[in-house]
C-alpha cells in the first residue's frame, strides 16, 4: 500500500534493573517531568481514564495539519511544474495548425554587367506585312512596315539592372498534417494535460494522507509518554506508602528495593517513550516545514469513529475506488495519450499533400524578360505530393515503440487496479479489527484498574506483596497502552480507508 504499517511502538511490560547504588527516594516531582500537565490527577488514582493526547487551545487539527502539508510540500511544487509542462505541450502541439508562412524583403547590388549575344536584330514598329517603300528624306527606297515605317535593326545586347529589390510573402499549408497529424498530436498533448492533473490530485492525496498519518503517530507518542507519566506517579506514589510502612517496621527493605527498581524501570520506559514523541514530532515537523516547538496538538488521538456507511460491502467500496482513484484516472489518460501519439507516428508513412502560393513584388521581376528596373507584383499557387524514403521507414519503428509504451501504461494500469482493490481491502480489515481492539482493549483497561485497585488495597492492609503490586501495575500500562495503539491504528486505518477510496472521510477528525 501507499500508506505503510503503523509503526506503533508497543512497549514492555515492565522494565526494572537494580541499581549501583539506590537512588534517592522517589518523589511526585521528579516522577513527572515527562508528562507535564497531562499526568496530573492519576498519580495514585487508578479509577481515572488513561490519558488520550492534551488538546491545546488553537493547537494542530487535522485538517490543519493536511492544509499546511499541502503548502509545504515540495512534492506538490514538482507534480504542479510537470502540469504546467504539459501545458506548454498543448500549446506546442497547436502551432502545427499554423501555416508555413514566410515573409522576406531584400536588396542586392550587382556589379554592372552587359550581355551582348552578338549581330543585330531586326524588328519593325507597326505589325502587319513587309514592304519596298520610299526612305524618309527621299534618299531611296526602304523596307518600310504596314504604316510605312522603317525597319531598323539593333544590336542583340541586354544590361543588368545593377540595383536588385525584392519583397516576397511565401506559404505552405501541409494538408496531410493539417488533417489527420496535428489533431492527434493536439488531443495527445490535452490528454497529457489531464493526466497530469489527475497525478497532481492523486499527489494532493497522498501529501493529505501522510501528514494525517504523522500527526496520528505524533498524537500516539504524546499519548504513550503521558501513560507511562502516570505510571511513574503511581510507582511513586506506592514508593512513599511502602516508605512510610518501613519507617514503622511493617514493611522491609527488600519492598522497598523491588519497589525503586520498578520506578526507575518506568522512568525508562518514559524516557523511551518521550524519544519516540521527540521523533514523531520532529517527522511531523518536516512534513510541515515548520518548526519542531511550534507544534501543540489541537486534538486528542481518542474521539469518534468517522461515518464510514457499515452496510456498504467491500465490493461496493472497490467499485468506488475503480472510478474515483486519481491515480488511475491518470493512467487511462496516458494510455489513450499515446494510442493518439501512436496514430500521429503513422501518418509520417502516408504521401504528403502540401499545397503553396507565393506573392512577389520585386524590381527587377525576376518573371519579366527582359529585366526592367521597375517593381512589378507576380504570385504563383500549386500543390505538390511529397514521399521522404527516410521517414517513411522511420515512420514504422517510431509507431513500434509508442505502441510497446502503450502496452506498459495498459500493464501499469491494470497493477495499479489490483494494487487499489487490495489497499481497500487490507485498510477496511484494518479499521474492522482496529474497532474490535479498542472495545477489547478498553474492557482489559477496566479489568486491570479494578485488579490494580484491589491489590494496592490488599498492599495497604499487608495481604498481598510488593511483587503481585507491581504485577499489577505493569498490566494496567499495558492495558492502557493497548487502548493507545487501538486508536493509533483505527485513525491509520480511516486515513488509508479514505485513500484508498479515493476520497476523505476524516476532514472533520476531531
Amino acid at each position: 500500500m501507499l500508506i505503510g504499517s503503523n509503526g506503533c511502538l508497543l512497549v514492555a511490560a515492565w522494565l526494572g534493573f537494580q541499581p549501583a547504588s539506590p537512588p534517592a527516594r522517589p518523589s511526585h516531582d521528579t516522577a513527572t517531568s515527562a508528562g507535564d500537565g497531562a499526568t496530573a490527577g492519576v498519580a495514585g488514582d487508578p479509577g481515572v481514564p488513561a490519558p488520550m493526547g492534551h488538546a491545546t487551545r488553537g493547537g494542530l487539527t487535522v485538517d490543519e495539519v493536511a492544509r499546511r502539508a499541502r503548502q509545504a510540500s515540495p512534492r506538490l511544487a514538482e507534480a504542479g511544474a510537470e502540469r504546467e509542462a504539459a501545458r506548454a505541450r498543448v500549446r506546442a502541439a497547436r502551432v502545427g495548425y499554423v501555416p508555413q508562412l514566410e515573409l522576406s524583403a531584400s536588396y542586392t547590388r550587382l556589379s554592372s554587367l552587359s550581355n551582348n549575344l552578338g549581330g543585330s536584330l531586326v524588328g519593325a514598329a507597326n505589325e502587319g506585312p513587309l514592304s519596298v517603300g520610299p526612305c524618309p528624306g527621299g534618299g531611296g527606297e526602304c523596307v518600310v512596315d504596314s504604316a510605312g515605317t522603317p525597319v531598323a535593326a539593333q544590336s542583340l545586347r541586354i544590361d543588368s539592372v545593377d540595383n536588385n529589390y525584392s519583397a516576397a510573402l511565401r506559404g505552405r499549408l501541409p494538408l496531410t498534417q493539417w488533417v489527420v497529424q496535428v489533431p492527434a498530436q493536439v488531443r495527445s498533448a490535452k490528454l497529457g494535460v489531464e493526466a497530469a492533473q489527475a497525478q497532481h490530485d492523486a499527489t494532493v492525496r497522498a501529501v493529505e494522507a501522510m501528514a494525517k498519518i504523522a500527526y496520528y503517530d505524533w498524537l500516539r507518542a504524546l499519548t504513550a509518554t503521558q501513560v507511562a507519566g502516570a505510571a511513574v506517579d503511581r510507582v511513586a506514589a506506592r514508593y512513599r506508602e511502602v516508605s512510610d510502612l518501613a519507617s514503622l517496621g511493617a514493611a522491609g527493605q527488600d519492598d522497598m528495593l523491588r519497589l525503586e527498581r520498578g520506578w526507575l524501570g518506568a522512568k525508562e520506559r518514559r524516557s523511551v517513550l518521550a524519544g519516540t514523541e521527540e521523533i514523531a514530532r520532529q517527522k511531523l515537523a518536516l512534513e510541515l516545514d515548520a518548526p519542531a516547538d511550534s507544534l501543540a496538538p489541537g486534538s486528542e488521538l481518542r474521539g469518534r469513529q468517522r461515518s464510514w456507511p457499515t452496510e456498504e460491502s467491500t465490493a461496493s467500496l472497490i467499485s468506488r475506488a475503480l472510478s474515483q482513484r486519481v491515480e488511475l484516472t491518470a493512467l487511462r489518460r496516458g494510455v489513450a495519450a499515446l494510442e493518439s501519439q501512436e496514430r500521429a507516428a503513422k501518418v509520417d508513412a502516408w504521401p504528403q499533400l502540401d499545397v503553396f502560393g507565393e506573392a512577389l513584388v520585386a524590381n527587377p521581376n525576376p518573371r519579366i524578360f527582359p529585366p526592367q528596373p521597375d517593381f512589378e507584383p507576380t504570385w504563383a499557387v500549386g500543390a505538390s505530393v511529397t514521399v521522404q524514403l527516410p521517414r517513411v521507414i522511420a515512420a514504422g519503428p517510431q509507431a513500434d515503440g509508442i505502441a510497446a509504451q502503450r502496452r506498459a501504461q495498459t500493464a501499469a494500469y491494470q497493477s495499479m487496479a489490483r494494487e487499489v482493490k487490495l489497499q481497500v481491502v487490507a485498510a477496511t480489515v484494518a479499521r474492522r479489527t482496529a474497532v474490535e481492539a479498542i472495545e477489547l482493549a478498553e474492557a482489559q483497561v477496566v479489568a486491570a484498574r479494578g485488579a490494580y485497585e484491589i491489590i494496592t488495597a490488599r498492599h495497604q492492609e499487608g495481604q498481598v506483596a510488593v511483587a503481585e503490586l507491581i504485577d499489577a501495575e505493569g498490566e494496567l500500562v499495558q492495558a492502557e497502552l493497548a487502548v493507545v495503539d487501538a486508536w493509533l491504528r483505527l485513525r491509520r486505518a480511516e486515513v488509508e480507508l479514505g485513500f484508498a477510496v479515493g476520497h476523505d472521510h476524516n476532514k472533520r477528525a476531531p
